[in-house]
């Protein structure tokens, strides 16, 4: 992680360092840079990533998720798939888990989404 971080650009450290940390990741000291990594990684496969534009979606569960997210090994992309139509002005969200008690233990939060309980 860190050698990655350390071979940004200044312009692509400070977006990185620009996305939500969760300083309560279990067994992670307080460095931002692992922090950010917590909250924002993308499975891609045995690995996991950071895709800056991606991050910036919020969390609903299916049914209520407006997308969902492929990564291509062979082009190192990560690709958003809308589900429905999504309005001018909608919120685009994905499923950060198919279980939404796993939240919390993996990202920091607990759902609020409209199929979840208060």
């Amino acid at each position: 992680l860190y050698e990655a971080y350390h071979s940004f650009t200044e312009e692509q450290a400070a977006a990185y360092l620009s996305l939500h940390p969760w300083a309560g990741y279990p067994g992670y000291d307080k460095s931002k840079v692992k922090c950010i990594f917590a909250a924002n990684r993308f499975s891609t496969g045995p690995n996991s990533g950071v895709f800056l534009k991606s991050s910036r979606y919020n969390h609903a569960c299916h049914p209520f998720a407006t997308c969902t997210y492929r990564f291509d090994i062979t082009s190192n992309t990560l690709s958003t798939i809308v589900l429905n139509d999504i309005a001018i002005g909608q919120e685009i969200t994905i499923s950060y888990s198919p279980d939404p008690k796993s939240l919390y233990s993996n990202y920091g939060f607990y759902c609020d989404c409209p199929g979840c309980p208060p």
